[in-house]
């Protein structure tokens, strides 16, 4: 390993039925991934290919903690392809991994290569979502609000280049009817600037009805969104409760003021419904059973479109 350390990241911690896991090691193999510090993470992973508690430890925590890996299928946002062999080796491992499965001695069983193959692809999970937290605006630096525009930023982005027809006919349908009504704010608000208020107000209502925080905002079930956009009187009061972050004011004014025009939320609600049907239809887990689409499913598309 190289001479500098990296301060171990803070995971959580095994309970009494893993003993043996080497938490400190597990801990620094996380940052060195973090750090993108390839020497440091290879020697890390070699010792933890070494030790089966750690290494079922550290797959136990990327399925159960930030990702859950869906009976075992991998989740749409791993920087790998589906048929890696490393993919394979953990998807095999991945699928014991239930609170009754003895995947402690699966990972004993596995020869050292394959559980060295099996920690590098949980650590590039646990990495990705770190990142993911830290790069998608979920720390505390950020209200709820302010996280909750932002995802309906990135959603509506995504959509705009996913999806660039419908995106043209709502902007000429925003400009046409409902951007001249505000000749007074100077620049025009753009029509993606309004959907991305609109989507991140309703966003916002359904953290708060579910009870959930900016931890916790990865997990938010955005497939929910439809019911409350296709609801124009609820939309309506979404929009008017919703306090709006200083940052996005210019663009929130416009939603506000119209949100007791019928037409107009009939319209940005059933352009909203389809960004939010967009993206369920996009994620490759949409066709599971009983399927619902978290934030988090679409991590690397909503991200990838931000500021």
């Amino acid at each position: 390993m190289s001479e500098h350390q990296h301060p171990p990241v803070e995971l959580p911690e095994p309970g009494p039925a893993e003993p043996g896991v080497n938490q400190l090691l597990l801990g620094e193999l996380t940052a060195s991934a973090l750090a993108g510090c390839e020497p440091c993470a290879d020697a890390l992973l070699d010792q933890i290919a070494a030790d089966p508690a750690s290494t079922a430890r550290l797959v136990e925590i990327t399925r159960r903690v930030p990702l859950r890996m869906y009976d075992g299928r991998l989740p749409p946002y791993t920087p790998y392809t589906p048929d890696h062999p490393h993919n394979a080796a953990f998807g095999l491992l991945a699928h014991k991994v239930k609170a009754e499965d003895p995947h402690l001695a699966a990972c004993v069983e596995m020869p050292e290569i394959h559980r060295k193959a099996v920690a590098y692809v949980a650590l590039m999970h646990l990495a990705e979502y770190v990142r993911f937290e830290q790069e998608g605006g979920f720390g505390t630096h950020q209200t709820l609000p302010e996280a909750c525009v932002a995802l309906g930023a990135g959603m509506a982005g995504w959509w705009h280049r996913a999806k660039p027809q419908q995106a043209a006919e709502f902007t000429n349908r925003w400009n046409v009817h409902w951007a001249a009504r505000f000749p007074e704010e100077g620049a025009p608000v753009a029509a993606e600037a309004v959907l991305s208020f609109v989507l991140g107000s309703v966003l916002h209502h359904l953290a708060v009805e579910d009870g959930i925080g900016l931890d916790r905002l990865p997990r938010l079930t955005y497939s929910n969104a439809p019911a409350v956009l296709r609801d124009t009187g609820l939309t309506g009061r979404v929009l008017r409760d919703f306090r709006a972050p200083r940052a996005v004011e210019f663009f929130a004014a416009p939603g506000k003021r119209l949100s007791a025009d019928e037409a107009f939320l009939s319209d940005v609600g059933g352009t909203a419904v389809l960004v939010v049907q967009a993206h369920v239809a996009d994620c490759e887990h949409s066709f599971f059973p009983r399927h619902t689409c978290e934030i988090v499913h679409r991590a690397a598309e909503i991200t990838s479109v931000r500021a």
